[in-house]
């Protein structure tokens, strides 16, 4: 396999092409639009990584920047690889910015045959692995996080620390974020896999916007630390996202009125017209048992 980092034919094109020039020196950044990005998109297609939800638009969102960090990951973990690159930084994103010589290596690697198969069969059992696994949410997985294999064995791994099926964990991500830790929500400022808001982030210790600039591994430590102190109280996937949602209803009555402190039942109900099933005004707990399966596939239901 050869050098993928050519940097003196790099040196040598900024020194004889404009129009490359003036891709190659371009950062791309989060909605960053035009030619360098769609190159980009491609050369990902390329290397094996499908942008299912945009495709190749030559916008730059959280998908394409998922795929480019899933990349690095794999690329820094191949100690083959390292040869190939002699600053291992170049593999580092920050700033949710792609440097135009971290384009240049993705260009290159995709033109390289050896580096593409390498490159793309491995995430083939990536994805073949997460296919036959029984998990819930693959399609949102493979979508949305960078390493999946090693999120699937995290969440299995805090799961079991907290005495429940993992699959209840997921469902609560999927429901609240589809398994997106980038998932913001404008209104509240509401962010990460399970919509962390910035006064429970508080009390974990860290803040809204550092929950944004983690990665699905990252926050599902604060995740594990958030559900840990309701460790055998969570029966079902029901209770676990109740905890989620209004902890104080925990182990309730199915007729009980959702309610707390400073939260009348009108206005929780107001601002959560999705849960209000029967849009009475109110939310019984046996509504919001009821929401939680709202909307899931039927073949996930036997897992939960």
């Amino acid at each position: 396999m050869k050098n993928v980092m050519n940097y003196k034919m790099f040196e040598y094109l900024l020194d004889t092409d404009t129009d490359i020039k003036s891709d190659i020196k371009s950062d791309i950044k989060i909605n960053s639009k035009g030619k360098n990005v769609k190159d980009l998109q491609i050369a990902l297609e390329k290397l094996g990584f499908k942008l299912f939800i945009y495709g190749v638009d030559s916008i730059f969102g959280n998908e394409t920047l998922s795929k480019v960090k899933s990349l690095f990951s794999f690329l820094k973990k191949d100690s083959e690889f390292k040869e190939y690159v002699d600053d291992m930084n170049l593999l580092e994103i920050n700033n949710n910015t792609v440097t135009s010589e971290q384009q240049e290596l993705i260009m290159e690697l995709a033109e390289d045959d050896d580096l593409k198969n390498e490159i793309s069969s491995y995430f083939k059992e990536v994805e073949d692995k997460i296919n036959k696994s029984d998990v819930i949410g693959k399609k949102e997985i493979y979508r949305n996080i960078e390493n999946p294999d090693e999120f699937i064995t995290k969440v299995k791994t805090i799961s079991k620390s907290l005495n429940i099926n993992p699959n209840w964990l997921l469902l609560v991500m999927w429901k609240e974020s589809r398994i997106n830790p980038k998932a913001l929500n404008k209104d509240g400022g509401a962010s990460g896999l399970i919509q962390f808001i910035p006064s429970t982030a508080k009390g974990l210790g860290t803040t809204i916007e550092d929950i944004r600039n983690m990665d699905a591994i990252e926050q599902l430590d604060y995740v594990y630390k958030y559900f840990k102190p309701f460790i055998g109280k969570l029966n079902s996937a029901q209770d676990l996202y109740l905890v989620t949602f209004l902890p104080v209803a925990l182990g309730k009555e199915d007729d009980f009125v959702l309610q707390a402190k400073g939260l009348s039942p009108e206005k929780i109900a107001s601002s959560n017209p999705a849960i209000d099933l029967n849009r009475d005004g109110e939310i019984k707990k046996s509504e919001f048992d009821e929401y939680v399966l709202k909307g899931v596939p039927d073949s996930w239901k036997d897992k939960l």
